[in-house]
């Protein structure tokens, strides 16, 4: 579907990845029998509404409230003020008629019923429109979010609750809720673990958009390389001489073929982290491991997208605005991409909060005998710095190093908050005024997982000995970063000379890939009627163009 349009790729993933996620891994098995062949067909839509006017990358701080009503048996959901309006639901101001409502749980106190415990987030499955009318139910109010910038295909709408009441079996209570004698209970020890329980399928619809990113992505670099294949622009000594191929060009190839290798760098990394999902939800170090590496991905790969689409744009000139090719239509509708379901600085602060830990001299051996001068002052072969070997030792010794400087950092801020008085400062205060350190951390351990996926795909393709012919594009991706990469050119892991050689070598690359291009962009499958006209024959593709104009 992202190939096609990606407003309806969204609706889709709002409803049977958000809401009917959030059934299949939190409600019981008799809300699954009965909601969800309802999802299945889509003759009951739902939507998934957590986000809220005043909280959105920051879901621990919704006020929607949630109460257990001893006496009635019921939980009673309430919007206390105008910030706790759920806000930018997908398909809820025209399309569903039910909702998977989060809010903040309170249960009476065991002890003192005249007490209320808060118990964190949970989720509760609510109708919202009668299914004959299409009405808003009693005690909900909906109204659309009104005309977006991009991605009007999706009907985002405002979502109230006036003391609405949902029976007991209505919460998606697999890791707490109250149980059948009015007593609250959870699989998780505390509301932090749960939070992250519950909130898996987040990470599902992240895996989401980096699948379809990178497909949005394929799109546009078919687009542009194709019509680039054709069209001829300069070069011509005299009037009658064919003048050169854009594509033939050095400029236009280093403008795109990056592109076109980190593309399908990331393809295999999105494939990765989605069989990662599949995996045991009870195994709490891959969930973790899931939560946090489809969070560093969804950032860079909707980034990469979102530079993909104008460097395409400029690529395809003219051409390239005309709604008809696509890819002006594709930058609208994709923007907001980088920031819904988690903006993307604030995810990759969540990388580093998550594996900072796991890159200490406790846990890793070879951070205790990390040698910073270890790739330094080495004179290189061309055969060393193509290697696989080469390039994934360097990004994991990138890792080590970013680790090292934001373990400092955090030492350093924790001994001065003891000085001033203040022993109790919070990982993620920390995390936030060393935000560039951090988030140059979370990078590292995320593009290290792409290249460590890429380099697994592409042994396996190899046969007898032979490359395979995801070898180039594998060295261009990985010495591309370590041209461009301001962070890795900064540490001076490298040499100049080095450095300079890897430019050469990125040239010779461009130009290889250039040799084998069609069969690259080829292998991507795009069909053709999804591409823009002028992927085919971009003369044509004018020629009816314009007819309706005075």
């Amino acid at each position: 579907m992202s190939y096609f349009d990606n407003g309806l790729s969204t609706l889709n993933g709002a409803h049977f990845g958000l809401y009917y996620g959030a059934i299949r891994e939190l409600g019981s098995e008799a809300l699954q029998n009965k909601w969800l062949p309802l999802a299945d067909t889509f003759e009951v839509p739902g939507c998934f509404a957590l986000t809220e006017l005043g909280h959105g990358s920051n879901p621990r701080g919704i006020e929607t409230v949630a109460h257990w009503d001893i006496k009635e048996g019921c939980y009673i959901i309430n919007t206390p003020n105008t910030t706790a309006q759920k806000y930018w639901i997908g398909a809820a101001a025209e399309t569903s008629y039910m909702s998977i409502v989060w809010a903040q749980l309170y249960v009476p106190h065991p002890s003192d019923a005249t007490r209320l415990e808060h118990k964190g987030i949970h989720a509760f499955l609510i109708p919202i429109r009668d299914l004959h009318t299409h009405a808003p139910l009693p005690g909900v109010t909906i109204k659309n979010c009104g005309s977006k910038s991009g991605l009007n295909g999706v009907d985002n709408g405002r979502l109230w609750f006036s003391h609405v009441r949902v029976p007991r079996h209505m919460c998606l209570d697999r890791y707490g809720g109250v149980n059948e004698q009015g007593v609250y209970e959870s699989f998780f020890e505390n509301n932090d673990q749960r939070f992250g329980g519950q909130l898996v399928n987040l990470s599902e619809g992240r895996v989401g958009l980096s699948i379809s990113s990178d497909n949005i992505s394929k799109t546009a670099l078919t687009t542009a390389i194709r019509y680039a294949q054709t069209r001829r622009q300069f070069g011509a000594r005299q009037v009658g001489e064919l003048e050169t191929l854009i594509m033939d060009y050095k400029l236009h190839q280093r403008r795109l073929y990056p592109l076109l290798a980190q593309t399908y760098a990331q393809h295999f990394a999105a494939r990765a982290i989605a069989r990662l999902r599949d995996a045991d939800k009870s195994d709490l170090k891959l969930l973790k491991q899931f939560h946090v590496i489809s969070s560093g991905l969804k950032s860079l790969n909707t980034w990469h997208l979102l530079d993909t689409l104008q460097a395409t744009r400029e690529a395809c000139g003219g051409q390239g605005l005309k709604s008809s090719n696509r890819i002006g239509q594709m930058k609208a509708d994709c923007d907001v991409m980088a920031t819904y379901e988690g903006d993307n600085q604030v995810m990759l602060i969540t990388v580093a909060k998550g594996c900072i830990n796991d890159f200490t001299p406790s846990r890793i051996p070879a951070l205790a005998t990390f040698n910073p001068s270890l790739f330094a002052s080495q004179n290189f072969a061309d055969t060393t710095l193509l290697s696989s070997k080469f390039q994934l030792d360097l990004f994991q010794h990138h890792i080590y190093a970013s680790a090292q400087r934001l373990h400092v950092a955090i030492a350093a801020s924790r001994a001065h908050a003891k000085a001033q008085g203040t022993p109790n400062i919070g990982l993620d205060k920390i995390l936030d005024t060393h935000s560039a350190l951090s988030q140059e951390f979370a990078r590292a351990v995320i593009e290290h997982f792409i290249l460590s996926e890429f380099i697994a795909v592409e042994t396996l393709s190899s046969t007898n000995g032979t490359p395979s012919p995801l070898t180039l594009v594998r060295q261009l991706h990985a010495l591309w970063k370590l041209d461009m990469d301001q962070n890795l050119i900064r540490r001076r892991y490298l040499d100049e000379a080095i450095q300079e050689r890897i430019r050469d070598l990125v040239g010779g690359l461009l130009h290889r890939v250039h040799e084998n291009v069609v069969p690259l962009v080829d292998a991507w499958g795009v069909p053709d009627h999804l591409l823009g006209p002028i992927a085919r024959d971009w003369v044509q593709a004018n020629v009816p163009e314009g007819a309706e104009d005075i």
